[in-house]
């Protein structure tokens, strides 16, 4: 008698990884911008923490930045999610994965960028054109492309 497959585990054998995957993906662009623009990571990870705890985030302690930290992974893992459910219900049987990708990353970035940040409790800032530009590139390259290609439909 054959024993039964066990089920996966959609969150455990496939959202969580992924999710780490692309959330290092972004985390590591986000600090590569970050130093080019003259920061660097921590008071990148406090701009994320204030998000939820405004102004006391860019205070001394390490608290903020591993919060920061935290909450990146959140979303992204939230994205990844999002992404898989999407998919299992539509299939995206019509467009090519790199297709599917780059309409995401715009999708993430538009949500993030016109709903979730005037949302939050980081101090509103003026939309620049070349950031926004560096942020849609990192969101197609470190969450969309990567998302559609693992969850692509497999022949």
């Amino acid at each position: 008698m054959e024993m039964p497959e066990p089920r996966k585990r959609p969150f455990l054998h496939e959202i969580l990884p992924i999710g780490l995957l692309v959330g290092s993906l972004d985390i590591l662009a986000a600090i590569g911008l970050s130093i080019a623009f003259g920061n660097g990571p921590v008071p990148m990870l406090r701009a994320i923490a204030s998000g939820a705890f405004g102004p006391e985030a860019f205070q001394e302690q390490m608290f903020y930045p591993l919060m920061g930290l935290a909450f990146h992974y959140t979303i992204a893992l939230f994205w990844t999610w999002l992404f898989h459910w999407a998919h299992s219900i539509l299939h995206f049987p019509s467009s090519p994965w790199p297709l599917t990708g780059i309409i995401y990353g715009l999708f993430v970035w538009a949500v993030m960028n016109l709903a979730v940040l005037p949302l939050s409790r980081l101090p509103a800032s003026p939309m620049e054109p070349g950031r926004s530009i560096m942020g849609i590139l990192v969101l197609i390259f470190a969450v969309g492309l990567p998302l559609a290609y693992f969850f692509r439909e497999r022949p």
